[in-house]
């Protein structure tokens, strides 16, 4: 398996999701705190965060979360979350090298 780029969306613990959000919100053409109250609202109500893009009627670019994408199952967004359908499920990153290899 050849691997391009590893990512990790960890729920701002290592990266301040703030400006990518608010280029978000921007390109939606609404408010930054409307978008997070849809995003609230959808994992509250057990959908993908996802689904605040429908509601607004805009559809998000998914070539980058569809390339090699490894699911890391821990603390409470690796559970609410669900992972994309090709992804590789760990519950660890000590199993990251191993699945990479």
């Amino acid at each position: 398996m050849a691997v391009n780029a590893v990512v990790f969306d960890v729920g701002e613990t290592l990266v301040d999701e703030t400006r990518s959000w608010e280029r978000a919100a921007d390109a939606c053409g609404v408010s930054r705190f409307t978008l997070m109250a849809l995003v609230g609202a959808a994992i509250v109500c057990g959908e993908s965060h996802r689904s605040a893009f429908d509601r607004l009627g805009v559809e998000p670019q998914p070539a980058p979360f569809t390339s090699d994408p490894v699911h890391v199952r821990r603390g409470p967004w690796g559970y609410l979350q669900e992972a994309p359908e090709r992804a590789i499920r760990i519950s660890s990153l000590d199993e990251l090298p191993g699945v990479l290899s």
